[in-house]
């Protein structure tokens, strides 16, 4: 705080409203950095590496395995998520692929239909499609009794014609 706020006032005011001695406050600056700190120098470039092989999209749960399986160490998500802030990476958010199709002729669009309908089920694009929403007579069926949707309650009709 004092470093930040040292280019605006004197050292010994900042020292004086905090309540530090200025002595303490320059013995502060040359202690050598502790284990913690040291640690947290050691992990930045492993995260953010790791953050840009995601493609920016990894989290602190997806980083903490990454980071374990490469290092081998236990590292908790808060002090991934501490360090991500202090290089201030955020993961994007991807949603799941939604396939969008446009027609940018939309003459050409109708066209296509027209020239479907004389074609076969089989050899049209969407054939699942055509066959859920097709007539019940005009669909291929095995001999033999089967359900109509006829009047009848059964038909006994062996070939896929309409029912009486």
């Amino acid at each position: 705080m004092i470093a930040a706020m040292q280019h605006d006032y004197r050292i010994s005011e900042l020292c004086e409203a905090f309540g530090v001695s200025r002595s303490g406050y320059y013995n502060h600056l040359r202690k050598p950095a502790g284990q913690r700190r040291r640690e947290d120098e050691a992990l930045r470039p492993k995260i953010a590496a790791a953050y840009h092989e995601s493609r920016q999209t990894y989290g602190t749960p997806r980083l903490r395995i990454a980071l374990g399986e490469k290092e081998g160490t236990g590292i908790s998500r808060e002090r991934i998520a501490r360090l991500m802030r202090e290089l201030g990476l955020q993961p994007l958010q991807t949603g799941r692929f939604t396939p969008r199709t446009t027609q940018s002729d939309p003459a050409a669009a109708a066209w296509a239909r027209a020239a479907s309908y004389g074609t076969p089920a089989s050899k049209r694009r969407n054939s699942r499609l055509t066959v859920l929403f097709a007539r019940p007579s005009s669909l291929p069926m095995a001999a033999g009794p089967f359900p109509c949707l006829c009047s009848s309650s059964t038909c006994a009709l062996s070939a896929p014609v309409r029912c009486p």
